[in-house]
This record gives C-alpha cells, structure tokens and sequence, in this order.
C-alpha cells in the first residue's frame, strides 16, 4: 500500500494525503521567537502552543500564547489562527531523502490588516510515521521536525516596523496517535486547547 504524503496546494495550508473522510490529523508543538523593531524601539514575542493540521481537508490552525516583553512590562496573549495562503511541496534530496516546504510569501498581506509584507517558510526531513493504531495501523509521510523563519512588515501610523522570527514545530506523536484512535479532528484539539490556556 502507498503511504500517503502531505501534498502540493494553494489558498491555504492544504496537507492531502487519502480520500477517507476519517479524521486524521498531525498534532505539532511549536515554540518560537519574533524580534520586532521599529518606532525607535526593540520587542521580542515569544510564541508558545501547537499546530493541528487536517491531513485531508487542508484545515490548520495554531493555538496559544504571545509573551511580549519581560518583567514587569511583560504581557500575555492568547492566540488562536488559521493558517491562510500557505503552499506546500515536496523536494529530494541525496540519499533518496524527501523534505516537506511550507511556505507563503505576500506583499501586501491578506490575513491581517497593516501588513506590507509577509513571508515565512518551514521545513523538514520526511519520515513514515504512524498516526493511527486502532482500530487499524495507518501511516503517513510526515515531518518528525520543522523549522521555520519569518519576516513581516507592519506600518503604523508614519512608523514602519519590521518583525523577524524563527521557530520549531515538533510532531507529537503520542497525542496525534490518541486523537486518531478516537476519531477526532481539528476543531476538537482546537477547543482542549483553548480550554487548557484558559486556565493556565
């Protein structure tokens, strides 16, 4: 049987791979930093949550908190985004290794307003992986990594600022596992997850 692997499309962040209607979702923690400069002044955020991609219908969104600053300055934010206007493909490499690109790159951006500019890419080497156990054994080509860099331009105002980021994506195998097994999706670790930031 031919494993599936995450496929090549637009518009959004569009991860094919089987025609099931089953939910078979990747579950990635992600952990991240974004330096900002502009109107005189630095600020670094700090991202932390995860990613739940739809492996069939495309469906992705990143679930978690934004810490701008430190000390006493230091803010948090929730975040919960859909992940808009990403393409995705494959490439190879030597020794028959494949690698998972997803990347986006606007100018002037579409999902948020303000922004001038955005782009980001992430990559990472391709494994077989197993995402389901029960009641039958499903692999998929997947990512065990990714990294990931960014760059957007915001204006405000006569100011412009500049935001630079990098970041990891770390498949967690365990929980993509369990919420194969019971059948759940996207909008489920979606919804746990709001719930656990709520009370965090």
């Amino acid at each position: 049987m031919k494993v599936p692997t995450l496929g090549a499309v637009v518009a959004s962040l569009v991860l094919i791979g089987s025609s099931s209607a089953d939910a078979q979702i990747a579950l990635y923690d992600f952990r991240g930093t974004t330096t900002t400069l502009g109107a005189g002044s630095s600020l670094q955020t700090v991202g932390v949550g995860g990613i739940a991609m739809d492996l069939n219908t495309g469906q992705a969104t990143y679930v978690g908190l934004l810490t701008f600053g430190s000390g006493r300055s230091k803010q948090v934010y929730f975040q919960e985004t859909p992940l808009e206007n990403h393409v995705n493909f494959q490439v190879k490499g030597p020794r028959n290794q494949t690698f998972t690109v997803i990347a986006k790159a606007e100018a002037p951006g579409t999902q948020y307003a303000g922004v001038s500019m955005e782009q980001s890419s992430a990559i990472g080497l391709n494994s077989t992986i197993a995402i389901r156990t029960s009641p039958s054994r499903l692999d998929w080509i997947l990512p065990k990594t990714l990294k990931s860099i960014g760059l957007v331009v915001t204006s405000s105002g006569t100011d412009s600022f500049l935001g630079q980021g990098s970041g990891s994506y770390t498949l967690n195998a365990k929980l993509t596992i369990q919420y194969n097994n019971a059948g759940l999706g996207v909008d489920d670790y979606v919804s746990s997850m709001r719930d656990y930031y709520s009370r965090s």
